[in-house]
């Protein structure tokens, strides 16, 4: 990308100055940004899905009382909400 800049000397134009921007940086900086997201997506979502089996298995293991069910179902329902299945 080039850009051109005026230059004035006495309320007169003078000349122009080109800078020239390349934007492999920025090409750079967002594959970086990309990687970043995916990495904390899957560092995430790994807890997440350990949270949701754990949860789930707790009413496997013997009676909960109700409000160890509505405890387990908001744990299950919460990790849901940021972790969908099938993704």
């Amino acid at each position: 990308m080039a850009v051109f800049s005026p230059v004035i000397a006495d309320g007169k134009l003078v000349g122009k100055v080109a800078s020239c921007v390349t934007s492999t940086y920025y090409k750079q900086l967002d594959s970086l940004k990309s990687d970043f997201v995916a990495t904390v997506s899957h560092d995430l979502r790994s807890p997440l899905t350990l949270m949701r089996g754990y949860a789930t298995m707790l009413q496997m293991v013997g009676d909960l009382n109700e409000q160890q069910k509505t405890y387990a179902n908001k744990i299950v329902l919460g990790v849901e909400k940021y972790d969908p299945p099938g993704e």
